[in-house]
């Protein structure tokens, strides 16, 4: 099975220079790790060398909103059957990590949940009548599961361009429009018969 991991440097510059050094971690205690970033042309320099895989062919959109969560695209079209994708301001610090792919067993996706002892770290967890669990800042996840993943990038098209918003403001307050979390809700929650065949569950 082909494994690899995805980093996302979009936008900013220093999401790029992110991307490196999180590259570099992964390589000192994973050197055998295939690493594939998503970028921009114009960010790419020396340190790119350190990537297994380039990839600059993302789309743009007019929009700003929609540009900010490129790593939804980007995990739609990971080139690995089973992808770890990570956000590109973390570090690997623990040689444990060598271990991460083992832990996908028969899920089709595995997140990282959000608890109550890391709710500081987080605007809010709890909105109306949403909860949110699942932190987006790190998945494991097989190819099955990549048409979620752009069902995931679509929708928070539609959210962000102003052509989806469901329920009432009580149900769903406005400040959840600004979430991609709110999209990885929805589908999980509202839309969960058409995911039937989606396995998905927690990293310890």
């Amino acid at each position: 099975m082909n494994n690899g991991i995805i980093i996302v440097a979009t936008n900013i510059i220093d999401f790029y220079n992110s991307a490196c050094y999180l590259a570099e971690t992964i390589k000192d205690y994973a050197p055998n790790f295939n690493v594939t970033l998503f970028t921009e042309k114009k960010f790419l320099n020396s340190k790119s060398k350190i990537f297994d895989n380039v990839i600059t062919d993302i789309p743009k959109h007019q929009n700003f909103r929609v540009n900010v969560r490129t790593k939804l695209w980007c995990m739609a079209n990971s080139p690995y059957d089973t992808t770890l994708y990570l956000d590109a301001d973390m570090e690997v610090v623990h040689s444990e990590f060598t271990t991460v792919f083992d832990h996908i067993k028969d899920n089709d996706m595995l997140w990282t949940r959000i608890t109550k002892d890391r709710e500081y770290a987080f605007v809010g967890t709890e909105f109306g009548d949403v909860t949110f669990t699942i932190h987006g800042g790190l998945c494991l996840y097989k190819s099955s599961a990549k048409k979620f993943m752009m069902d995931w990038y679509k929708l928070w098209v539609k959210q962000s361009n102003g052509e989806w918003w469901p329920g009432t403001k009580d149900q769903y307050p406005d400040i959840l429009k600004r979430f991609d979390q709110f999209g990885l809700w929805w589908l999980l929650n509202k839309e969960s018969d058409k995911y039937k065949y989606l396995k998905y569950d927690f990293f310890e």
